[in-house]
């Protein structure tokens, strides 16, 4: 699963190279990879790489990661259940 979630990674971020975004990953949730960039308008976005479609916005960086767990956690709470 790492594999998986190392080239998905990467994927993301070659997919944003060159659309005036910057990207990252926030792993500070348990089972739960989020691919960040910065949009060239700049607001922030945050992708749940384990959870198709589940995408936030947010004005700061922290704001979209908040926004994309808490989504997230709704989607899949964190009991696993």
């Amino acid at each position: 699963m790492n594999k998986l979630m190392e080239n998905l990674r990467r994927f993301f971020l070659r997919k944003n190279a060159g659309f005036g975004r910057t990207g990252s990953v926030d792993r500070t949730v348990p089972g739960l990879t989020i691919a960040v960039c910065r949009e060239h308008d700049g607001r922030w976005i945050a992708e749940v790489l384990d959870i198709p479609g589940t995408l936030a916005y947010g004005r700061t960086r922290e704001e979209a990661i908040a926004n994309a767990k808490a989504i997230a956690l709704t989607v899949r709470p964190a009991s696993g259940a």
